[in-house]
């Protein structure tokens, strides 16, 4: 078990099979991901190409939102009270 916090969870159909979650930590790629869980459930190379999209698409999406979270930075707040 990875003791790192997840940063995103995503879940992905594989068919007959069902439903398989690809937890996202800090640093990880959408290329290594994707690769990984197609070599765990046996995936066709055409759905790699696939599942990275999702990912790219789904850490840009979460990934930026939670970097601003964590500044803290109040800077646009003060600068209107000015």
């Amino acid at each position: 078990m990875d003791e790192r916090d997840p940063k995103l969870y995503v879940d992905v159909n594989i068919g007959k099979s069902g439903v398989e979650r690809i937890v996202v930590y800090e640093g990880d790629t959408a290329d290594s991901l994707a690769t990984e869980f197609c070599l765990k459930h046996n995936l066709k190379p055409e759905m790699r190409e696939k599942l990275v999209i999702l990912l790219e698409q789904q850490i840009a999406g979460v990934l930026p939102k939670i970097e601003e979270g964590e500044d803290g930075d109040d800077s646009e707040e003060d600068s209107r009270r000015r």
